[in-house]
């Protein structure tokens, strides 16, 4: 599921760029980032969507072989 908030317009000046945090090796998953929209607003939050397949461009599909590598990797 996406989260992805907005910051108030008042504070969407304090983005220039892109924000990542410092990437955690003992937990590589997405967290919190900040990004300035083509809209001159900035938002908040991680925008990223499980995928069920490597190459699954579709909202259903799933390969059984990339689930079963993605529940055995220890950072997931």
């Amino acid at each position: 599921m996406t989260a992805l908030y907005r910051s108030p317009a008042t504070k969407s000046d304090i983005v220039k760029h892109l924000v990542y945090p410092v990437p955690d090796p003992a937990l590589p998953l997405l967290r919190v980032h900040l990004m300035r929209m083509i809209g001159r607003y900035a938002t908040v939050g991680p925008n990223a969507v499980l995928a069920l397949a490597r190459e699954g461009y579709r909202s259903r599909a799933a390969n059984l072989k990339d689930l079963v590598g993605m529940a055995a990797f220890p950072g997931f």
